[in-house]
This record gives C-alpha cells, sequence and structure tokens, in this order.
C-alpha cells in the first residue's frame, strides 16, 4: 500500500479533498473516494464538503504529465 501511495503522490493523482482531511476514506489502489466511515478527528465535518476524486493541483512538481 505504501508503494501505491508513494506513486500516486509522484504522478499527481491523490484527490485533494483527501489531504489532511480525516472526513473522508480514500483507496489508493482504485482511487475511490468516500465519506469516511468512522469520525476521526474532534472537529465538524463541513456541511458543504464536497467527495470527489478531483487530483491535488498540479504544483508539487516543476513538470507534470
Amino acid at each position: 500500500m505504501i508503494q501505491q501511495v508513494m506513486e500516486r503522490i509522484i504522478t499527481q493523482s491523490i484527490p485533494q479533498v483527501v489531504i489532511e482531511n480525516p472526513d473522508v476514506d480514500w483507496n489508493p489502489y482504485t482511487n475511490e473516494v468516500k465519506a469516511a466511515a468512522e469520525k476521526d478527528s474532534n472537529s465538524p465535518t463541513p456541511a458543504d464538503l464536497k467527495v470527489t476524486n478531483s487530483p491535488e493541483p498540479c504544483t508539487r512538481f516543476t513538470r507534470c504529465s
């Protein structure tokens, strides 16, 4: 699983919504994102949370494909 996550980091295909967000669950193999099944944080879930697998912006590296 760590290798799959690292590959997603390199290709910048990690969904934006999962980055530092305990309110969603992410499957690094399928890139599926869904609302978290378990509450992992004391902070309230935002009412306007949009759970999509839209990738993070292409800003991590100077060149993206």
